[in-house]
């Protein structure tokens, strides 16, 4: 028998009124706009340490009875990175890699210096009709990003 890990994302109970919600708004918009998906920039960041991320692909036991498995992940020293990617009509935008926590000021210093340098590659049509995808991250809702989104990209 194979045994491997089972890996999923944690839902909190508020979740599933967010998503009804989009899907609500994205159907209102698709109505009037069947194109609006090619306007939308999907946006996700992740972090990379030097502990890994357990893939439960690569990792196998075969035995006839379940074993008692480790897996070692943390280190003495632990290192990282982040990484910011976006994707909108097909085309992905980024990748952008960062050190430090994103908070807000950050995450407002990547808006204004570098993905305006990552939207220049699309046509005029798109950024013109952007809307910006973001999760609920706290750095996405400081006062300083929520201002600047506000401003640039009303409405949407």
């Amino acid at each position: 028998h194979a045994y491997h890990a089972d890996l999923i994302q944690h839902l909190r109970e508020s979740d599933a009124k967010y998503r009804i919600t989009f899907i609500a708004w994205l159907k209102t918009q698709l109505n009037e706009n069947p194109y609006v998906l090619n306007y939308i920039l999907w946006t996700d960041k992740s972090k990379f340490t030097n502990n890994g991320v357990l893939s439960k692909q690569n990792h196998r036991y075969w035995n006839d009875k379940k074993p008692q498995w480790t897996f070692e992940t943390n280190n003495q020293t632990v290192w990282g990175t982040n990484v910011w990617c976006g994707l909108i009509n097909g085309k992905l935008l980024g990748p952008y890699f960062y050190d430090s926590t994103l908070n807000g000021r950050r995450y407002n210093d990547f808006l204004l210096n570098e993905l305006p340098n990552m939207l220049d590659d699309l046509s005029l049509d798109i950024r013109a009709n952007l809307i910006f995808q973001q999760d609920g991250a706290p750095a996405y809702n400081a006062n300083i990003v929520r201002n600047y989104l506000n401003e640039y990209f009303p409405n949407r």
